[in-house]
């Protein structure tokens, strides 16, 4: 896996295979790296949170308030599901998605490379 040969004849020998060789030694300092997540990620994941939780409460208070004026419960928690999963954007992927190559338009703009 290390060497490539288009053609011709060689003589080689092997001094080390698997995690003993250079490749596999790269290979295992690798994954000792500890991967964080990047600032965009965790703005998204915020995001997420807070319209999850925003979502769950005012769905369990739109089904408190379809209970109090004595509607069937089955009704209630339609409703409440109803509007909840109205509440979370379809399209966000999306609107992160063009207001990232905005972004990256405005900067290879601003700083020639």
């Amino acid at each position: 896996m290390g060497t490539t040969v288009a053609r011709g004849e060689a003589k080689g020998i092997v001094y080390a295979t698997g995690s003993q060789s250079e490749i596999g030694q790269i290979s295992t300092s690798s994954q000792k790296i500890k991967s964080s997540d990047a600032p965009i990620q965790i703005e998204i994941k915020d995001v997420a949170t807070k319209l999850t939780i925003a979502t769950l409460i005012i769905g369990v208070f739109l089904f408190v308030v379809r209970i109090w004026f004595n509607d069937p419960i089955n009704v209630a928690l339609v409703f409440a599901i109803g509007v909840a999963a109205a509440m979370v954007p379809e399209g966000l992927p999306a609107q992160i998605s063009m207001a990232l190559a905005l972004a990256v338009g405005r900067l290879a703009k601003e700083t020639p490379l």
